[in-house]
């Protein structure tokens, strides 16, 4: 009971800051991997730091992949849902009474897709958080000049977790696109490494 009262008495704190120094936000709660962001679930207010205390001193980094974020609803976010604030996208990927949210910042919307020919869409308008982690090995072909497969990491939230296999191809908005070489599901969401697909 007491340690329900501590949480309370935390979440209205958390609560007041978001109101006194947030931004306005959109809030969505995904339905599934092909309605991440069908329809806004609520409008907050919303804070976000690279630290949990909220200083403001540390400037983000470039390749940064977490925040923490407080925001005037703290007793209703879930795991998964999808925060927009001006041009900023994160997903909530933990949760915990005591502690600020950590979110994912999202530099990415996809699609993903079946690799077996037919091209079955499985997510769609998924934000994520991708960026290079470096070259990949060569293929081995004996070509001269053979160029190695650049390597990405990305992060999906947690309702892909079911959905995400290796080969599948992850599609940019631009047109890029990558094979997913591994998955590892977590219960903060889902870490992929892929390989550009060369032309």
């Amino acid at each position: 009971m007491r340690n329900d009262h501590i949480a309370l008495r935390i979440a209205h704190g958390h609560r007041k800051i978001a109101r006194q120094l947030g931004k306005k936000a959109t809030q969505y709660r995904p339905l599934g991997p092909l309605s991440l962001m069908g329809e806004v679930y609520a409008s907050i207010m919303m804070v976000h730091d690279m630290t949990p205390d909220f200083s403001f001193t540390r400037i983000p980094l470039w390749g940064n992949v977490t925040e923490y974020m407080l925001t005037d609803h703290m007793d209703d976010i879930a795991l998964g849902d999808i925060i927009l604030c001006d041009k900023e996208t994160f997903f909530v990927a933990s949760i915990n009474d005591y502690r600020p949210l950590l979110c994912v910042v999202c530099n990415q919307t996809v699609c993903v897709e079946q690799s077996d020919g037919f091209g079955e869409r499985i997510i769609t308008d998924c934000p994520i958080s991708i960026f290079e982690t470096g070259k990949g090995e060569g293929v081995g072909n004996g070509i001269p000049g053979e160029l190695k497969p650049t390597q990405f990491l990305g992060y999906f939230p947690h309702i892909c977790n079911d959905f995400l296999k290796p080969y599948m191809v992850v599609i940019m908005k631009d047109g890029s696109s990558y094979t997913i070489s591994t998955v590892e599901k977590s219960q903060f969401g889902t870490r992929c490494l892929m390989t550009a697909q060369q032309i």
